[in-house]
């Protein structure tokens, strides 16, 4: 009767222990699928911010000041060093003003030449007795080069004149001796005509006295002859006068065309000498702003950087890099260089993540920033062969409170994170299949 019992509480105690075996493992199920399925729900539905890293670089609002010089030249001075901190309009380098100068003096002396003729020319235009030479030439008369131009176009002046003069004289002696040979030609003409009147009166009364036979008719045709004689010479007189008359309507011509001709070349000199001088004042403001610039100064307070020249009787090439000059008291931004695989996440606008990079970063506060900028196309860095979009990122003042005694500096490397939008944990993790799978189906 003992077995059966012992049988049965067997089976009781199998039962037991099944069921305390079960308990944890579908309580450990449960948990499982409870965190799996609260780690799904958390991965499709909470938002991630996503970010772009783009190395960058502190720098100035205004860039950095590249010094050149337009022409070059060979150094004779240099007044600062890198790291130097200079004001706007202190002198930097001064270069050799030989040359310039020299150019400068050149100009000058062929404008004032230039000047003085057309003063000349303009004098003799007008009849002047003497040339009224400009007050910008006269109140440098103490120069010696301004008084031998001055004097050489008054000797100029006077020669032409007296050379004009001398023909215009001339042709009036002419016309003089004309008018005399007029005078005379007609006196003799007047004379000739009081002579063949009287003759012919007397005709007249021996005409009377033939008929009467008191005179022979040989004395009455000799008269007649003496007449006819008279008349003629006074016709060769009056013919002499007209071409004496001529004679001085073509020598006042010729004084006429003198005087024509004259104004004519003094036109064409003038408008010759007006080009030049338009051109040589052209050419005169060139040279004296290159003699001006002989004095690299500063055109903005700041600090010398990359000094290029350090040598007196160097050589600047004409438009080569000679120094920059960071600017003074400008507010720093950070240069950011973003990839152009990113470029498209990107927004002008977007929160910056800022981490200056120094010596205990850790100790360091990340910043805020907010791009401003992004360039329109990319840039290729020569030294890397890297190509980049370049950003612009400025950094409001109370973030950079927060650094505290950090001193910035322009040039600091900078990491910054840029915001591209918010994304679930599921998207982020799922996202290099779905690019594969897009890529795939693109394929042929």
């Amino acid at each position: 009767m003992r077995a059966p019992f012992d049988r049965e509480d067997q089976k009781e105690g199998d039962g037991k222990d099944f069921t305390d075996t079960k308990k944890p493992l579908v309580v450990g199920a449960i948990i499982i699928l409870a965190t799996f399925f609260g780690f799904g729900i958390w991965a499709a539905v909470a938002p991630l911010d996503s970010a772009a890293i783009a190395p960058g670089f502190l720098t100035v609002q205004s860039n950095r000041r590249t010094i050149q010089h337009l022409e070059g030249g060979i150094v004779q001075q240099i007044y600062v060093k890198d790291g130097k901190s200079v004001q706007a309009g202190d002198k930097l380098i001064s270069l050799d003003n030989t040359r310039a100068k020299a150019q400068t003096d050149i100009l000058m002396a062929d404008l004032d030449a230039q000047i003085a003729i057309e003063a000349r020319l303009l004098a003799e235009r007008d009849g002047k007795e003497s040339p009224d030479f400009p007050e910008e030439l006269l109140l440098r008369q103490s120069d010696k080069t301004v008084a031998e131009i001055l004097a050489g176009q008054k000797n100029v002046f006077d020669t032409r004149l007296s050379s004009l003069s001398g023909q215009k004289s001339i042709l009036q002696q002419r016309i003089g001796q004309y008018q005399e040979q007029i005078a005379g030609l007609r006196a003799q003409v007047t004379a000739k005509g009081t002579q063949a009147r009287l003759i012919n009166e007397e005709r007249k009364d021996l005409s009377s006295l033939l008929e009467r036979g008191y005179v022979t008719k040989t004395r009455v045709l000799a008269l007649e002859r003496e007449a006819a004689r008279l008349e003629g010479e006074r016709a060769e007189h009056m013919a002499a006068i007209a071409r004496a008359e001529q004679g001085i309507g073509e020598t006042k011509l010729q004084i006429f065309q003198l005087e024509k001709n004259r104004q004519e070349e003094i036109a064409r000199e003038l408008r010759d000498v007006q080009a030049k001088i338009t051109e040589q004042r052209e050419r005169l403001v060139a040279a004296s702003d290159a003699l001006r610039r002989i004095d690299i100064v500063a055109p903005v307070s700041g600090t010398v950087l990359d000094l290029a020249v350090h040598t007196t009787g160097g050589v600047i090439a004409p438009g080569a890099p000679i120094m920059d000059i960071v600017p003074a008291n400008d507010d720093l931004v950070v240069e950011v260089h973003i990839n152009p695989m990113d470029i498209d996440t990107v927004k002008i606008g977007s929160k910056v993540s800022l981490r200056i990079s120094v010596v205990d970063s850790r100790k360091t506060p990340v910043i805020d920033g907010v791009l401003q900028t992004i360039s329109a196309d990319r840039t290729v860095d020569q030294r890397t062969g890297m190509a980049y979009y370049k950003g612009r990122v400025t950094i409001p003042q109370e973030e950079l409170e927060r650094l505290g005694d950090l001193t910035l500096r322009s040039g600091m490397l900078v990491e910054a994170l840029i915001t591209r939008g918010e994304q679930t944990a599921l998207q982020y993790a799922l996202r290099p299949l779905t690019d594969a799978f897009a890529r795939s189906f693109r394929e042929k």
